[in-house]
């Protein structure tokens, strides 16, 4: 039996690799609005782009992993464990950032428009930049849960995946290619109400569905083949987010190549046995509470200080950075370190 396929308690090269990429989108996020870095650097940090996919992949894998090994009459359990626990973590998380919000309106007044405007985006996508992987999460598990829930072959799943992320690609990367036809309208109607196809419906349930295959069919072919695939396919993903930025000149986080690029990175990683330690339980801790945690320090504490304060710590742009960085580490460590104290504040992770 494939090591996909059989519980284990730890997954140390996810732990890892979901630490990285928490720490490539929190880089990313600030070289591209708060401070301007050296194009090398910028770039390195373009990795980022793989985070969220994997992400999702590694929560699916993880949540259906546990799904397949415990009896079918026990599945609903687990599903409203998980739906209790992603939600309250949400509200958590949408409750401290919202005080931002509400502080800005005070400061600078808010017209009935920009109240409406920032619940209706609540209501159906996020209430805050970054966390609205949360809800996303939370919708795209549930798709695959009642999906599978419900006897649908994991084969035919996948090929609703597949088309559910072809129309959402169509809808955020790729949209200049049906921009100005009947499709583009229909596709402009729907974001005019829900913002955006890159959400739980259009990425959130493919991507949950890449780790939920392979928690149930297990990883094909040997690891250094995984490895060389995902070289190949991530390397390809880059060609064509070169392509998105110049021609389709879009955002490029639904591009088609991150399918296959997250399938065999998974399959490579998941295989990739090593030692449990208690370090690597941490770095999952830390990757969440550095992702959901990092929008702190780059976009609502800064939006409620002077501009003058702002503008001396990013005077010199490294030493911003730094700033920036550090800021949201020690915030994650600090959360960590106390909720072995205070337990509640477990729910923020």
């Amino acid at each position: 039996m494939s090591t996909a396929t059989t519980p284990r308690k730890y997954f140390a090269s996810l732990d890892i690799m979901k630490l990285l990429m928490a720490l490539a989108i929190m880089f990313a996020h600030i070289c591209s609005e708060n401070v301007t870095v050296h194009p090398i650097f910028k770039t390195i940090t373009s990795v980022y782009n793989f985070g969220v996919p994997f992400f999702f992949a590694c929560s699916g894998f993880l949540f259906f992993l546990k799904f397949k090994s415990e009896k079918q009459k026990n599945h609903k359990s687990i599903y409203i464990r998980f739906t209790k626990r992603i939600l309250l973590m949400y509200a958590v998380w949408s409750a401290i950032y919202f005080c931002f919000v509400l502080i800005n309106w005070i400061q600078d007044g808010a017209s009935s428009e920009v109240i409406l405007k920032y619940f209706h985006k609540a209501l159906v996508f996020t209430t805050y930049g970054t966390i609205w992987f949360l809800p996303s999460l939370w919708i795209g598990v549930s798709i695959v849960f009642g999906l599978l829930y419900f006897k649908i072959n994991i084969n035919q799943v996948a090929i609703i995946a597949f088309i559910f992320y072809i129309v959402g690609t169509f809808g955020f990367s790729y949209f200049p290619l049906v921009e100005g036809t009947f499709l583009g309208k229909i596709y402009g109607g729907y974001n005019t109400i829900f913002y955006t196809t890159r959400n739980g419906i259009f990425a959130g349930f493919p991507f949950v569905f890449i780790g939920t295959f392979l928690a149930f069919k297990g990883v094909k072919g040997k690891n250094v083949t995984n490895l060389l695939l995902t070289i190949m396919f991530c390397s390809l993903f880059v060609i064509e987010a070169i392509f998105i930025k110049n021609k389709m000149q879009t955002n490029v986080d639904m591009g088609l190549m991150l399918l296959p690029a997250i399938y065999f990175m998974m399959s490579w990683l998941i295989n990739f046995e090593l030692k449990p330690k208690p370090i690597y339980l941490r770095f999952r801790n830390q990757s969440m509470l550095i992702f959901l945690g990092q929008r702190l320090f780059i976009t609502a504490i800064p939006s409620i200080l002077p501009s003058s304060y702002m503008a001396a710590i990013t005077q010199n742009n490294y030493v911003g950075l730094f700033v920036f960085v550090a800021s949201t580490i020690l915030f994650s460590l600090l959360i960590e370190y106390l909720s072995k104290k205070y337990h509640w504040l477990k729910i923020l992770w």
